[in-house]
C-alpha cells in the first residue's frame, strides 16, 4: 500500500522536525506524534534523532555522544550505545540488524504482562517495577502498549527479517517494523545485491501487512504512522512500515561517496527532495505557519542545541572505577537462593496454573526430590528440578528451547510447557541467535528467561546475542539488568545426562 494523505500537522513536533539528521526529519517527526512513552523502542547505530523523539533529554544525549558522566549511560554507551530505560528507549545496537530479534522479546513481554496479569509502574528513580494488575488502578497506557524497531535498508535484507516476521505472525506481537529506505547499504545500491527493494511486503507471507510511504511529507509519514500504529495497538498484531528517503551526506564522515551519478542525485535531492523545505513551503502557502513563526520555532531549537552542547561541555569525566562497577549487577558473592520471590508470585501462579496442573508438577518435583535424597537423580533431571523450582517462585521466569513439547533431547525442560502454557514456555524455531536475542528483549522488560540450547555448541549461531549479553549491562551505564540463564549439553555421550553445563543467572551468559 503507498500511502499518501495530507494531513495538519497538529501533534506533529516542529522542533524533531527541524533537529533530524538531514532527510530523514519525517521519521522522528513521526515517532514524537505516533508513540507514547511506554512504548517499548529499539534502533541501531546512529540513534541519536530516534532518541530525542522519544523523549530522552537531550543535554542528557550530548553528554552521553561525549562520553560524559552527567550522560544517560554515565558516559559508558557513548554516541553508538544509547539506552533511556525511563523512556523506553533501549538502544543503539553496534552490529546490523541485531536489535530486531531483540524488539520481538520486547513485544513478547507485553503480551506476557497481560497473560500473567502485570503492569508496570515508573519508580522516582528512573526504575521500572512489576505489580499486580489486580491490585491497581489500570489506564489505557497499560492495554495498548507496542514495540518498535527501526532497521535500515540495508539491515532489512538480513536474515534475522524474515525469522522475526515469522515470529511476529505466530505470537501477534504488537511490533512496528520501520524500514528505513535510502536505497543503497553505505555505498551499495539495493537493486544491485537484492531482487527486490519492496521490504514493506515481506511480511505477506507470514500475514503480516506493510505500507510504503514517502518520506519527502512529513504529514503523510505522521498519518500513515498514526494509522498503523492504532492497528498495532488494537491487537490484530505486528505490520512493517517502508519509508523511502534519499541520503544527502555519505554514510560517515569516511564515506569517499564513490557511487555511480552520486554528485547529481545529491544536486538534485537537495533542490528537490528535502522535507524541512516542503514542510516550510506547504504549510507557509496555505497559511498554517508564517515564516516569522517558523523562525521562533528554528530559534528555540537552536537554543536547545546550545544548551545540549554547554551541559556536555561542563560535565565531568566518568568517574574512576565506572567499568568494574558495571561489571556485574550484582556482587559476585550473591546467594540467588537467599533473593525473595516477588509479592504477586502466589496470586499469580493460582491465577494461570490450573489445580491438576500444579498437582502434577508438584507431584513430579517431588519425585526429583525424593531422586536427589537417594542420590540417585542425574545432572539433567536436577536442573529440570531447579528450573521448576524457579518458575513457581517467580512467575516472570519464561523458558524458550527446541523441541519443548517433548522436553527436549534430554528432558531438562521436561513438563515445562504442560504446566506453565506455551507463552511462558515456548517451543522456538531452530534458529538460536533468534531465541537468545528474543530473551535478551525480554529480559531487558522485567523478565528472567532461560533459554535451552539442547546442545552447547548450538550457540555457535547465537555468538553475536551472547556478546550482548555480556556488554548491555555496562553499555547502558547499569540500567538494563539481563537475568539470562543459557543451558546447553556438551560432550559426545547423549546417553550421558551427567555432561550438562549449567549458565549462572548473571547478566553475563557464560558457562560454568
Amino acid at each position: 500500500m503507498l500511502v499518501n494523505l495530507s494531513l495538519r500537522p497538529g501533534s506533529l513536533n516542529i522542533r524533531h522536525l527541524l533537529s533530524a539528521p538531514m532527510n530523514r526529519e519525517s521519521i522522528p517527526a513521526m515517532i514524537s506524534s505516533v508513540l507514547k512513552k511506554e512504548d517499548k523502542k529499539f534502533s541501531y547505530y546512529r540513534e541519536h534523532t530516534h532518541a530525542l523523539s522519544s523523549g530522552v533529554d537531550p543535554g542528557k544525549l550530548m553528554a552521553e555522544v561525549c562520553m560524559k558522566d552527567t550522560g544517560c549511560c554515565q558516559g559508558a554507551g557513548g554516541s553508538m550505545h544509547i539506552y533511556d530505560k525511563q523512556h523506553r528507549f533501549q538502544g543503539g545496537w553496534a552490529l546490523v540488524a541485531e536489535q530486531l530479534p531483540y524488539s520481538a522479546g520486547a513485544a513478547k513481554s507485553i503480551l506476557l504482562d497481560s497473560e500473567l496479569g502485570l503492569i508496570e509502574r515508573d519508580l522516582e528513580d528512573g526504575d521500572i517495577i512489576k505489580l499486580d494488575a489486580s491490585l491497581e488502578s489500570s489506564t489505557k497506557e497499560d492495554t495498548d502498549r507496542i514495540a518498535v524497531v527501526f532497521v535500515g535498508d540495508g539491515g532489512s535484507h538480513n536474515g534475522r527479517l524474515p525469522v522475526l516476521l515469522n515470529a511476529c505472525s505466530k505470537l501477534k506481537l504488537p511490533l512496528l517494523i520501520v524500514v528505513i529506505d535510502n536505497g543503497r547499504a553505505i555505498n551499495t545500491f539495493t537493486e544491485d545485491v537484492a531482487a527486490s527493494t519492496m521490504q514493506f511486503t515481506l511480511g505477506d507471507h507470514y500475514g503480516v501487512p506493510g505500507l510504503l510511504v514517502d518520506g519527502l511529507h512529513a504529514e503523510d509519514v505522521a498519518k500513515a504512522g498514526r494509522a498503523v500504529t492504532n492497528y498495532i495497538r488494537s491487537g490484530k498484531g505486528a505490520a512493517v512500515m517502508q519509508i523511502h528517503t534519499y541520503r544527502f551526506m555519505g554514510h560517515s564522515p569516511a564515506d569517499p561517496e564513490h557511487e555511480r551519478g552520486r554528485k547529481e542525485e545529491k544536486t538534485w535531492a537537495r533542490k528537490h527532495y528535502d522535507p524541512i523545505k516542503a514542510f516550510e513551503a506547504k504549510y507557509t502557502t496555505c497559511g498554517m505557519f508564517t515564516t516569522e513563526e517558523l523562525k521562533a520555532a528554528k530559534k528555540d531549537m537552536q537554543k536547545t542545541v546550545i544548551h545540549a552542547m554547554n551541559f556536555a561541555d561542563n560535565s565531568s569525566e566518568p568517574k574512576a572505577g565506572l567499568a568494574k562497577e558495571l561489571e556485574y549487577p550484582t556482587p559476585p558473592d550473591t546467594d540467588y537462593n537467599k533473593i525473595a520471590p516477588p509479592s504477586f508470585a502466589e496470586t499469580i501462579n493460582k491465577r494461570t496454573i490450573s489445580s491438576e496442573q500444579m498437582m502434577n508438577v508438584h507431584s513430579h518435583i517431588d519425585a526429583l526430590r525424593k531422586k536427589a535424597e537417594d542420590g540417585l537423580i542425574s545432572i539433567a533431571e536436577a536442573v529440570n528440578l531447579a528450573i521448576h523450582e524457579e518458575m513457581l517462585r517467580d512467575p516472570t521466569t519464561t523458558l524458550q528451547a527446541e523441541d519443548l513439547q517433548a522436553g527436549s533431547s534430554y528432558g531438562i525442560p521436561g513438563l515445562t510447557q504442560q504446566t506453565y502454557g506455551s507463552l511462558r514456555a515456548s517451543d522456538e524455531i531452530i534458529d538460536e541467535g533468534h531465541v537468545i536475542g528474543k530473551s535478551i528483549g525480554e529480559a531487558m522488560n522485567g523478565y528472567r528467561p532461560i533459554v535451552e540450547l539442547m546442545n552447547t555448541n548450538f550457540g555457535i549461531y547465537g555468538m553475536a546475542e551472547i556478546a550482548s549479553c555480556g556488554n548491555t549491562y555496562l553499555q547502558s551505564g547499569g540500567q538494563f539488568k539481563l537475568p539470562l540463564t543459557i543451558l546447553g549439553a556438551g560432550g559426545t555421550a547423549p546417553d550421558l545426562p551427567s555432561t550438562v553445563n549449567l549458565c549462572m543467572p548473571t547478566s553475563w551468559a557464560c558457562q560454568v
